[in-house]
C-alpha cells in the first residue's frame, strides 16, 4: 500500500475517472480520501485491514475493497454518508491510497497529473 498526501483544488468527478483510468492500466486499486479526516497512515492501514477482512468473511457491504476501506476509515454505516464525510472534496488536503503493485514514483506522477502538489 502506497499514501502519498497532496493539496489543492480538483474536480472531483473527473479525478475519480482519470483515477479508475490509471487503475486499470496498472491493476491496481485506490482511492482518495479528504486528508483533514485521516490519523495517520495507521488510520488508512486499519481501515485496509478491516475491509479485507470483511471481504474474507464474506461481510462486505461495497462491491470493491476501496469503497469499503473507505467506510471504515470514515466510520460510517451508510456508503452515501461515508463518502460525504471523508470522501475527496474540491479543495483542500488529499490521502491517495494505491492498493496493489505500484512503485511510488508512478503514483506521484500521477496525483501531480492533476494539478495538486504533493506533500512532503
Amino acid at each position: 500500500m502506497i499514501v502519498i498526501g497532496a493539496k489543492g483544488k480538483i474536480d472531483v468527478e473527473k479525478a475519480l475517472q482519470k483515477l479508475d483510468e490509471f487503475c486499470n492500466e496498472n491493476n491496481v486499486r485506490a482511492q482518495i480520501l479528504d486528508a483533514s479526516l485521516v490519523y495517520g497512515k495507521e488510520h488508512i492501514e486499519v481501515a485496509y485491514e478491516h475491509a479485507k477482512r470483511a471481504f474474507e468473511k464474506k461481510r462486505n457491504v461495497c462491491n470493491t475493497i476501496e469503497m469499503e476501506m473507505l467506510l471504515y476509515a470514515s466510520a460510517k454505516k451508510q456508503i452515501k454518508d461515508a463518502i460525504s464525510f471523508i470522501g475527496a472534496k474540491e479543495k483542500g488536503d488529499y490521502a491517495f491510497v494505491f492498493i496493489g503493485k505500484i512503485n511510488k514514483g508512478k503514483a506521484e506522477k500521477f496525483v501531480k497529473s492533476l494539478g495538486l502538489k504533493i506533500n512532503e
